[in-house]
C-alpha cells in the first residue's frame, strides 16, 4: 500500500486482495469478494496503522539504490 491508502476515503481504488494462505500459498485465488466483512475489518485496521506514520516520512513504495536484500529473501 502506498500514497493515501491509509485515508478514510482514498482518492484511488485500493484494489485490496485477500488470500487463504493455508489453502493457497501461491496466492492464485483472491477471496476478497467472498469475505467483504473481513476485508472491511482489515481496511479499518490498516487505516488505524496509518495513524502511527510519522509526519514528514513518506511511504516507501520503491527500492532505494543503497539497499541490498538479505541473501535469504526470495525476490521475484
Amino acid at each position: 500500500m502506498h500514497g493515501d491508502a491509509f485515508a478514510e476515503e482514498p482518492a484511488s481504488k485500493l484494489g485490496l486482495e485477500l488470500y487463504d494462505l493455508a489453502a493457497d500459498p501461491a496466492e492464485t485465488h483472491d477471496v476478497s469478494a467472498e469475505h467483504p466483512e473481513l476485508v472491511g475489518q482489515l481496511q479499518t485496521l490498516l487505516r488505524e496503522f496509518g495513524t502511527y506514520q510519522r509526519a514528514g516520512v513518506a511511504a516507501c513504495d520503491s527500492g532505494r539504490a543503497e539497499f541490498t536484500a538479505p541473501v535469504d529473501w526470495l525476490i521475484k
